[in-house]
């Protein structure tokens, strides 16, 4: 029974999802915190959870970056700094994914809510390449803005993930690099909620 009801609720998602991803509007900054948005580091905290800045990052407005969270598809484009007031450019970075669905966020279970995996181009050549990261829905602290990765609230995504190999219980072994990120989408229209609500029942009766 468990299962034709799961299968009932994936087939009405295609019939009810929208075809328009959520553009990204903002990556605001914030300077202090346990989470220092929007940030590439070293991960040589703890568990990868913290290191040296490498860069900070803001939107690239030249391009168009999007998120659609019914397909979990991700496209964020952005510009590379070396200080926190964004004056000194030093590269551009594209992260992209295909794993970041929309309903896996908020049951703090420890799953993976999906991975990233960004291009980096570092006029210093600091950090540079491709490194794909993991983001975790674990019930990490929040910052002094009120922000708690990995959430996605209103209108405003807060992720922090890493390299390296997750531990299961937030923290990373092996990690290297990690980021601190915060984006900003329009509302959510009615339609892609019911559709996300939809997907979250389904994945709840397939676990059990």
């Amino acid at each position: 029974m468990r299962k034709m009801l799961a299968l009932f609720l994936l087939a009405l998602v295609p019939a009810l999802a929208s075809a328009v991803p959520l553009t990204i509007i903002a990556t605001p900054t914030d300077t202090v915190g346990p989470l220092r948005h929007n940030v590439f580091h070293d991960a040589t905290g703890e568990g990868g959870m913290s290191g040296p800045i490498n860069a900070w990052f803001d939107l690239d407005t030249t391009e168009t970056s999007t998120w659609d969270p019914v397909t979990g598809i991700l496209d964020l484009y952005v510009v590379l700094y070396d200080d926190s007031t964004l004056t000194n450019q030093i590269g551009y970075a594209h992260g992209q994914s295909n794993t970041l669905f929309g309903a896996g966020f908020g049951d703090f279970d420890d799953t993976s809510l999906g991975f990233i995996t960004w291009t980096i181009s570092d006029i210093f050549e600091s950090f540079v390449g491709a490194v794909t990261m993991e983001f975790i829905d674990h019930a990490y602290p929040g910052d002094s803005s009120g922000n708690v990765p990995n959430t996605w609230v209103g209108n405003t995504v807060t992720l922090w993930g890493a390299d390296g190999t997750h531990n299961g219980d937030g923290t990373f072994s092996g990690a290297t690099k990690g980021v601190d990120m915060v984006f900003v989408v329009p509302e959510p229209p009615i339609l892609m909620l019911m559709v996300l609500g939809l997907l979250g029942i389904a994945a709840s009766v397939r676990r059990r």
